[in-house]
């Protein structure tokens, strides 16, 4: 391989590396080989990698990245169109626990139709260990 063709390789990977949201296509399911898993970072110490199952269907998973559980936790979905203006948002309850170091899987269905989505954390509740630190936090 040439050094040039090696740079512009580097390149293209560093700038796939800085979009935020993948382009999934109005309406349409991307392929397994075109829709990567998506990792977004929301409030605190969870995470989501979630990808589009479907028309108006996001499944994935959250990770909670502290060491006492969580509960109450609500995702912020926002639909997006071609330019990654945000078109729609829908706050979205997931029941449940999760266990500190733990992960739940989740599904939301009947989202409001957009180009693309972006999908994080915006909420949780801490379940503290008894005699740890008091009463139950909020975030």
């Amino acid at each position: 391989m040439s050094r040039h063709a090696a740079v512009l390789g580097t390149l293209v990977l560093v700038l796939a590396g800085c979009s935020g949201v993948a382009p999934t296509g109005r309406g349409q399911v991307p392929s397994a080989a075109y829709a990567p898993v998506l990792v977004s970072h929301g409030n605190g110490p969870l995470r989501t990698e979630w990808e589009l199952t479907g028309p108006g269907r996001i499944g994935g998973r959250i990770y909670n990245e502290y060491q006492d559980g969580v509960y109450a936790l609500q995702l912020l979905v926002q639909g997006l169109d071609a330019s990654n203006r945000i078109v729609s948002q829908q706050y979205l309850w997931v029941g449940g626990d999760i266990g500190p170091l733990d992960s739940r899987s989740f599904m939301l269905t009947k989202l409001t139709p957009a180009d693309h989505y972006w999908v994080t954390v915006h909420s949780y509740h801490i379940l503290e260990r008894p005699g740890c630190c008091g009463a139950t936090s909020t975030r």
